[in-house]
């Protein structure tokens, strides 16, 4: 098990400080058999869970395994997911789905780890409630974008430019951190999700994907520069609907860690973007959410630059 733990933390780039305190934390465990019977305990109650709440039970335990022990709850919690994925390695292979696409997939808990310190100062993994998914094959990460099928709770719209959308499950685009988009990547990233979701193609062959994220907010839109990146991918969507959100919370994602926003000039101003936020923050403007539609050829994003009444 240490020589696979050790892959993974190299072929998903975890930085080598969190790698080493990782394996100490393993060697530490293996020393009591007592303690590795419990972790194999928490491993079969893992692939029994069926949702969210049911993961975060298995959390408490997690916590109170470490606190008895006198160990890091992040540092046991993140170790569990780095040993439980070896099973997803070997469902992905039965499937034959590249090693690729399983270490990049398997990345999203570097970007977990990454924004958990940069946003709490917490060295570990505090909460899996989002990477579970990715051990279970119910999220995976194509290139730059990770997607998941999902019921999708928001209106959609019954067609587009005269032909019908699939109803029912959708799939859904996420974006994780820590990477550029370039139009290279997201057209990159779009090609490995047409191929790979080719149940969900429309009766033409195109490729609906949903989105929600605040990148969408249309006040928030107006926000990016001109030739941006961030427009540009903003621009590949038709906004179906938003909403307006009551606190600043999100925008972590563009100052990071814990901010007192109601200081506004107190908050980094290193960037273009962050200079633009806090001047919006400053007039009273609001953030919030916008739900996007991309329909993709297998070539080329069919809806830029359009709106839902085309």
């Amino acid at each position: 098990m240490k020589e696979y733990i050790s892959l993974f933390l190299e072929k998903t780039k975890i930085p080598q400080y969190l790698s080493k305190l990782l394996l100490e934390q393993y060697d530490k465990i293996s020393a009591h058999e007592d303690q590795v019977k419990e972790l194999s305990e928490f491993e079969t109650r893992f692939w029994n869970c069926h949702s969210v709440q049911e993961i975060f039970q298995l959390e408490k335990s997690i916590k109170s395994f470490a606190d008895k022990y006198q160990y890091e709850f992040e540092i046991v919690q993140a170790l569990c997911y780095v040993m439980w994925s070896e099973k997803t390695r070997g469902m992905y292979q039965e499937r034959q789905i590249s090693e690729e696409v399983f270490w990049n997939s398997m990345s999203d808990l570097r970007s977990q780890l990454l924004d958990q310190e940069s946003s709490y100062g917490r060295v570990g993994l505090s909460s899996a409630g989002w990477f579970w998914r990715f051990l279970r094959l119910d999220r995976i990460k194509l290139g730059r974008f990770e997607y998941e099928i999902d019921g999708c709770h928001f209106s959609r719209l019954k067609q587009w430019r005269g032909v019908p959308l699939p109803e029912g499950d959708s799939v859904m685009l996420h974006i994780p951190s820590g990477e550029s988009m370039t139009e290279e990547k997201r057209i990159d990233s779009y090609k490995q999700a047409y191929d790979y979701f080719q149940g969900f193609r429309m009766e033409n062959g195109w490729l609906p994907l949903y989105i929600e994220t605040w990148m969408l907010y249309p006040q928030i839109v107006e926000l990016f520069s001109a030739g941006s990146n961030l427009l540009d991918f903003a621009h590949e969507f038709v906004i179906l609907e938003s909403k307006e959100y009551d606190t600043y919370g999100e925008l972590w994602r563009v100052f990071g860690g814990n901010r007192d926003y109601s200081k506004p000039d107190e908050l980094p101003q290193n960037t273009s973007l962050q200079r633009r936020f806090v001047e919006y923050i400053k007039k009273g403007g609001k953030i919030g959410d916008g739900v996007g539609m991309l329909i993709f050829d297998g070539e080329k994003v069919i809806t830029k630059n359009s709106t839902k009444d085309e």
